[in-house]
């Protein structure tokens, strides 16, 4: 980061674009400088084996081996990304460490640096939520109780619904308009006041809760809410999606703090699979069988479900 600083060029690396991979290898970093292809590479000294703080012979128990196959395990990477036309630029652990006691303003670079933590994709899986929003209702007059169920959500969503297809792009800074992203949202996020369904989940001691205020919640309060909006907010990671619907209803950024997205969501990844045994359901259902149906009801029922798919 402070290289692509100082001489300003653009580095990927894996906070911003993912490490480059050539063949078999990846490359701490990479640019193209002048039209040549450069690769950076920062090698630890315990981990490349340096000449100046480990012996040849020396066993690292860490990588199983001694440090001079670490070495020549790294020579080859070096030999194999020179022979395919790239420029490399090797920085070793120890030359850094001596350049940070005597270049202030690296040092100052250094402590300036506010990195997030890496996205874990699991962060974003919260389960099947389900909710009574009332527990106990007696029908008055004229009024009726209807029950009203989903039939089928998840292989709808699989075989209409966008997925993710590959691997991420991470961002880190120079954030867009969220409309341009699909896939991981890491943000801190403020909370309408007033929203009588919220809409991002957010865990607390293995709870799912689908909260408002995060302060009140760790501290089950139950009383009327007088947090700061400081205390209010959520960080978590969601998905995209998630994060769309919750600022069309009144949430909005405090801070984006990382972003993964996908270059090309796939649509219908599943479709012929849900499309298979869509039909086995319907007609073990009973739905598209008996003598009873003619042809003009089963031709509503079609079109009743193409109209449900298409909406």
């Amino acid at each position: 980061m402070y290289v692509s600083e100082e001489e300003n060029i653009f580095i990927q690396h894996a906070l911003q674009g993912g490490e480059y991979r050539l063949d078999r290898y990846y490359l701490d970093g990479y640019a193209l400088i002048n039209g040549v292809p450069t690769a950076f590479e920062f090698n630890g000294c315990f981990y490349h084996w340096c000449p100046h703080c480990y012996k040849p012979h020396e066993f690292n128990r860490l990588q199983g081996t001694t440090f001079e196959h670490l070495h020549r395990r790294n020579v080859v990477k070096v030999q194999y990304t020179e022979s395919s036309s790239f420029a490399f630029r090797t920085l070793w652990e120890h030359e850094r460490l001596v350049e940070l006691t005597k270049d202030a303003e690296l040092g100052t670079f250094i402590k300036s640096l506010q990195l997030p933590a890496p996205l874990e994709p699991r962060n974003t899986l919260f389960g099947g939520c389900t909710n009574a929003t009332q527990l106990y209702r007696v029908a008055g007059e004229g009024e009726n109780i209807h029950y009203y169920d989903f039939t089928s959500l998840y292989p709808f969503v699989n075989k209409v619904k966008l997925y993710p297809v590959g691997h991420p792009r991470i961002i880190y800074r120079n954030f867009k308009s969220l409309d341009e992203y699909f896939g991981l949202f890491k943000c801190q996020i403020h909370c309408p006041w007033k929203l009588y369904c919220p809409v991002l989940p957010y865990r607390v001691e293995d709870k799912l809760m689908f909260p408002l205020c995060r302060t009140c919640t760790e501290s089950k309060q139950t009383s009327e809410c007088r947090q700061s909006d400081e205390e209010r907010l959520l960080e978590g990671t969601w998905c995209t999606i998630e994060v769309q619907t919750a600022i069309e209803k009144g949430y909005h950024f405090c801070k984006i703090l990382k972003i993964g997205t996908f270059h090309t969501p796939q649509p219908n990844s599943f479709l012929s699979t849900s499309a298979c045994f869509s039909e086995t359901n319907r007609r073990h259902g009973g739905i598209l069988t008996g003598a009873s149906i003619n042809h003009r009801s089963k031709s509503t029922w079609l079109l009743t479900m193409l109209a449900r798919v298409l909406r």
